[in-house]
Formats: structure tokens, C-alpha cells, sequence
């Protein structure tokens, strides 16, 4: 696991700006409207291409914006609110690359908001695709997918659960991706399945109340 804790600084105080995100598969989360936000990611990689392996992935980042926020005694708490459970490992061969790749494999389907945000395209001439992609979103909008491909290799062949937990109001963002390159790998089950076996929860009771004593 690789944990990244961080202050969002404020007109009345100075704090170090926070470190630049390490590049990952897919967008990073922003710090939105001041709020307190912890966001959490299991990440299955295939690196087979530059490492010749595979690694698995636990990470968590927190934002906040009062002085001493990201204290020792918040990760503390952090921690003892989270519960982080994943069994990859069954949906690994998902990732397993089949040459030569067919881009009409692909799922091709959106139905997101106009506010949703979605990389992935749905090409005009399927043959173009090297790789599948789809993002799955499930928050207070209800649930949304974008499925296509994309028409270059530079993406790194991964499965992803993101969660952000909004510990302002107790809300949470769920957020699953596939980035693949065999027959039907960015389908509906394969959301599903992304889903079943991973399991991400915040306590959020048990985080203010450890506070409070």
C-alpha cells in the first residue's frame, strides 16, 4: 500500500504545496470546494510489456484544508476507518493480451452525463482500436458506464475500483476501469466482476467519533 496525506492550503496560513501526483492509469482526483476527501484504489497492473510482471496496488489520498489535518493521529484514524479487501488475482487473466488484437472485440456503449468526465472514444471505424477501455461510475447521479477504445497502445493494461468518500457531507463517488486487449474484456461483466471482488469502506462514524474521545 502507498498512502499520500496532504493540506490544501488557505489564505490565512502557509503549508508546503502538496506533491505532484504520481501518473496513473487514469485521471487523478481533485480537491473539490474545500471539502475533506479521502480516496481510495486498488489497482491490478499488468507491466508485462517493460518489467515482465504484474503488481497489485492499495492506496489511499487524503485531503483537507485546517491546520494540523493531516496529523499522525488522523492517519491513525484513517486507517482504523478503512476497509480494504480484494481478490484480483481471480480476474487477472482479463488482462492477458490476444494478438492480433480485433478492436470490434470492444464493447462500444455510454450513456454518461454531460458532466461526467470520459476519455475513452467510440471510433467511427473499430479496426482502428488497439486497446478496450470502460469506466463505470455509481454515485448519487445513479449508474453510468462509457465503453470504447482507444486507437493507441500507451495506456498500461489494468483493472481499477476508485472510491472517493466526501467526509463533508458522507457521500462517496464509485468508480471502476478496465484498460484490456482481448475478446469482450470491457464488457458489463466484466464491471460486475471488478465490483464483486474488491471491497472498499469507510467508516465514517467510526473516524469523527475516534475524534471526539
Amino acid at each position: 500500500m502507498w498512502v499520500r496525506l496532504y493540506s490544501q492550503p488557505t489564505p490565512t496560513h502557509t503549508h508546503p504545496h502538496p506533491p505532484t501526483p504520481t501518473p496513473t492509469p487514469h485521471p487523478h482526483p481533485q480537491f473539490i470546494n474545500q471539502n475533506l476527501l479521502i480516496c481510495i484504489r486498488i489497482a491490478f497492473v499488468d507491466l508485462s510489456r517493460v518489467e515482465q510482471q504484474q503488481k497489485l496496488q492499495h492506496s489511499f489520498t487524503y485531503y483537507c484544508s485546517t491546520d494540523r489535518c493531516n496529523d499522525m493521529n488522523t492517519f491513525k484514524r484513517l486507517l482504523y476507518s478503512l476497509t480494504i479487501n480484494d481478490q484480483f488475482i481471480d480476474i487477472k487473466d482479463r488482462l492477458i493480451p490476444v494478438e492480433p488484437f480485433d478492436g470490434h472485440w470492444c464493447l462500444m456503449f455510454s450513456n454518461k452525463t454531460s458532466s461526467d468526465t470520459c476519455y475513452v472514444e467510440i471510433p467511427v471505424d473499430p479496426t482502428n482500436c488497439k486497446l478496450c477501455s470502460t469506466k463505470y461510475m455509481q454515485d448519487s447521479k445513479g449508474n453510468r458506464m462509457c465503453a470504447g477504445c482507444f486507437t493507441d497502445r500507451l495506456r498500461t493494461l489494468s483493472l481499477i475500483r476508485h472510491i472517493e468518500f466526501n467526509m463533508t457531507d458522507r457521500t462517496s463517488n464509485d468508480r471502476s476501469f478496465i484498460d484490456c486487449q482481448s475478446k469482450n474484456c470491457n464488457g458489463v461483466e466484466t464491471m460486475q466482476l471488478i465490483r464483486e471482488k474488491s471491497t472498499i469502506q469507510f467508516n465514517f462514524n467510526r473516524f469523527f467519533n475516534d475524534k471526539q474521545k
